[in-house]
């Protein structure tokens, strides 16, 4: 009965039918964000460097930032800027997290990830979670979220060479 109803609200989603786990009769569903993002995506933006959420048309929930680790670069550690991360950052390389970083880490090595060998030409994906706003106080029409400011995202350090802006 409810995908007749489904049905004549509009356009059924594809993800209705078979194939869905019932949580009634099971233990635990995940899904990975590859599977769940077709679901989620709201729009691609395409950019050479980090937009804030709020130039992206968000106001909260989550921001995938998505990159190619440069095969000229493997090997050197991947670093997120001191201020870049608003709020809480997920690092994974094709699909597997390296790392992750609170936007008030400042512990030695707490924004450094080293990435696994062999990364050159793999995709890089940040995924940003915007957990919350001022709401009060000077900062109020001024915080912005997700990732902030050009080389918010960087391979190498000093003692590898000078850093390059990745996103």
């Amino acid at each position: 009965h409810t995908r007749e109803v489904v049905q004549n609200m509009g356009r059924l989603p594809n993800y209705i039918g078979s194939g869905v786990v019932s949580l009634a009769s099971a233990d635990e569903a995940t899904l990975s964000l590859a599977e769940a993002l077709p679901f989620l995506q709201r729009r691609v933006a395409v950019s050479a460097m980090p937009l804030p959420a709020e130039q992206l048309g968000f106001g909260h929930g989550y921001v995938l930032y998505r990159a190619t680790v440069p095969s000229t670069l493997t090997g050197l550690p991947l670093a997120l800027g001191k201020d870049a991360v608003r709020d809480f950052a997920s690092v994974a390389v094709d699909g597997k997290v390296v790392g992750t970083c609170y936007r008030n880490d400042s512990g030695l090595g707490s924004r450094e990830f080293k990435l696994p060998a062999g990364s050159g030409g793999k995709s890089l994906e940040v995924l940003v979670d915007i957990m919350g706003r001022v709401n009060f106080g000077p900062s109020m029409l001024s915080e912005r979220k997700g990732l902030v400011g050009p080389g918010s995202v960087s391979l190498g350090s000093p003692f590898t060479g000078p850093a390059r802006a990745l996103l």
